[in-house]
């Protein structure tokens, strides 16, 4: 066994599970725990149904205590799996991205035990990336607590409205992703918070057509290092039990808010089918001046009259944009067909000097 390759034994690996390989093989010899140091560097526990429980405890109760210091990235269920890892928080040195899944049922009773566990993690001076389903004064907590490496936040799911007036200033973030309607978060605080962001990640998950006014934020303060924006829109109306298709020139005001800002901008949801027109598309970006590259991922359910030349069919497992993009969907509910348009675009220079 001894004398057998490296390259053979990664052959093998893959076709274990990887916490199998992890624990099996953990402090063995050195070589072998050279070999599996590249299995500790991503930690993901909310994938691990088809793994023994035997397993997780020895990776929760050896594995963290000795190698937490190797992890660079970890996600799990805070609610469910928060215990196995808060002992071992001042051991993740190395740690650079941390993910905190959510379970609903349990979200308002685990509250104060995310807020405390926060104040633990962010002390950690290597974290950059942080994505979590915030609660009350979370954002708050980050802005009192976060070093100044803390560059990238994902505010997952937010579902219910609070206030943003007092937090502080957290000048370190430089991408922002927020999945939510424009009601239940006031951009114009958003970006009074974080006012050096360079890339806004926005999704919008059900259909508030009276947040797209323009009067509404007629007085927004765009951070004048903002750049890039993705846009993600259209998905599942919860009450009609069915897709809601937006038709995208409805987006054009709140698109031209951004209008004197960014250099890239990228759209991705459902549409309906009469907004699968180039000249609609075009429309939205018709004043922007400093636009340099603008892309479109749009899906939709009928095929448009007048198919574009990059317009493909998507199987009814939907498994690409549900992957890809990652927005909330239903897949016993995804229509049989779907059609995706895409566009990859770099504007002339002569239409970004109008």
């Amino acid at each position: 066994m001894e004398s057998l390759p490296d390259e053979l034994f990664l052959l093998i690996f893959r076709y274990l599970k990887k916490f199998d390989v992890i624990c099996a093989f953990n402090s063995l010899n050195y070589r072998f725990q050279r070999i599996i140091n590249s299995y500790l560097t991503h930690i993901d526990v909310t994938r691990v149904d088809n793994v023994n429980c035997k397993t997780l405890r020895s990776f929760y109760n050896h594995v963290l205590p000795s190698h937490g210091h190797q992890i660079q990235s970890i996600t799990f269920n805070f609610e469910r799996q928060q215990r196995y890892f808060e002992p071992y928080i001042h051991l993740f040195l190395n740690l650079k991205s941390l993910t905190l899944k959510s379970d609903k049922s349990r979200q308002s009773y685990c509250a104060r035990q995310l807020n405390q566990f926060l104040v633990k993690v962010l002390s950690l001076e290597n974290l950059t990336d942080l994505s979590l389903q915030p609660r009350k004064a979370t954002l708050k907590l980050i802005a009192n607590h976060a070093s100044k490496n803390l560059s990238t936040l994902s505010l997952l799911l937010i579902s219910y409205c609070f206030t943003l007036s007092t937090v502080p200033q957290i000048p370190s973030i430089t991408r922002l992703s927020i999945e939510s309607d424009l009601s239940c978060l006031d951009l114009k605080d958003v970006f009074r918070i974080m006012p050096n962001l360079i890339e806004l990640n926005f999704t919008i998950n059900y259909d508030y057509r009276h947040v797209f006014s323009y009067r509404t934020y007629d007085d927004l303060q765009i951070p004048s290092s903002l750049e890039k924006m993705i846009f993600k829109f259209g998905t599942l109306d919860n009450m009609a039990r069915c897709y809601y298709n937006k038709d995208v020139s409805g987006f054009g005001n709140f698109l031209n808010l951004f209008k004197d800002n960014l250099k890239s901008l990228i759209l991705i949801g459902f549409c309906r089918t009469e907004s699968v027109d180039h000249e609609k598309l075009q429309s939205l970006i018709a004043k922007f001046s400093r636009l340099e590259t603008f892309q479109y991922y749009l899906y939709s359910s009928d095929q448009p009259d007048h198919c574009l030349s990059n317009m493909t069919i998507l199987d009814h497992r939907f498994g690409h944009f549900r992957q890809r993009f990652q927005l909330t969907l239903s897949r016993y509910l995804t229509p049989q067909k779907l059609f995706l348009c895409t566009k990859f675009n770099v504007l002339e220079k002569e239409f970004i000097s109008h």
